[in-house]
């Protein structure tokens, strides 16, 4: 069956009309000027992965954040999801990766990551606030997801000290909280036993569901695929989370 743009097709025959005999119709259209709709389908949801790779990111907790993004990675190839890919340290942050369907490059880009250097928190979020408002001029009704790697300790940005270094990750972190139809996921990979202030002052600005993962590390090596699992069906279908 034929989806007509009828529209489209009275236009397409109006200029012919003054040259056909009428036989009591309104207006003739002849089938080679039909014209079909075209369904052009919304792309799908836009992970962006925010992926913090300085020197404190070097433990156990970063190997496990780098199994669950793999995971929710295959879950965006299933669902033609769209990934893009940007790490930070010493001063700057990086797009490695633009929007598209790359779930497989994605995965190989985050296993090769290596750490060390200072933290530029505040870049990296700088960098995710521009991604996102590119893609939202484009396709002002698609869904967005950023999903953020991090112990949230920045040392170095904008402000000076480390009190303008932290107020200048807030003041980015506010900012993208204040998007309605971004889902905020933090993957906090703050060590078991160092105090995890900075992470949780980082979520409550962000107003993002975080997920401590020195909560899961020691029993980590078979439950990565039920972490992702509860992560995905918890974060995208509810409220903000802490765990």
């Amino acid at each position: 069956m034929v989806d007509v743009a009828w529209a489209d097709t009275v236009r397409a025959a109006a200029p012919y009309q003054t040259t056909r005999s009428d036989n009591g119709l309104a207006i003739q259209i002849h089938p080679s000027e039909v014209q079909r709709k075209v369904r052009v389908s919304a792309p799908g949801r836009l992970w962006l992965f925010v992926v913090d790779i300085s020197g404190s990111m070097g433990g156990r907790q970063m190997k496990l954040a780098k199994e669950i993004a793999v995971r929710l990675l295959r879950n965006t190839y299933v669902q033609r999801e769209e990934v893009a890919m940007i790490a930070f340290r010493e001063r700057r942050a990086a797009l490695l990766l633009a929007p598209g369907n790359q779930a497989e490059r994605a995965g190989e880009t985050l296993r090769g990551l290596t750490c060390g250097g200072t933290t530029p928190l505040e870049e990296g979020l700088r960098m995710a606030t521009s991604v996102l408002r590119k893609q939202q001029s484009r396709h002002p009704n698609r869904p967005a997801a950023l999903l953020l790697i991090s112990d949230g300790d920045a040392n170095v940005g904008s402000g000076r000290g480390h009190g303008g270094v932290v107020q200048g990750v807030h003041a980015v972190a506010a900012s993208l909280a204040g998007q309605s139809a971004l889902h905020r996921i933090f993957l906090d990979t703050t060590p078991d036993g160092k105090n995890d202030f900075a992470a949780r002052q980082l979520a409550d600005k962000l107003n993002a569901d975080r997920l401590s993962l020195a909560r899961f590390a020691p029993k980590a090596a078979n439950r990565t695929g039920e972490i992702t699992n509860w992560l995905l069906d918890r974060t995208l279908a509810t409220g903000r989370i802490r765990v």
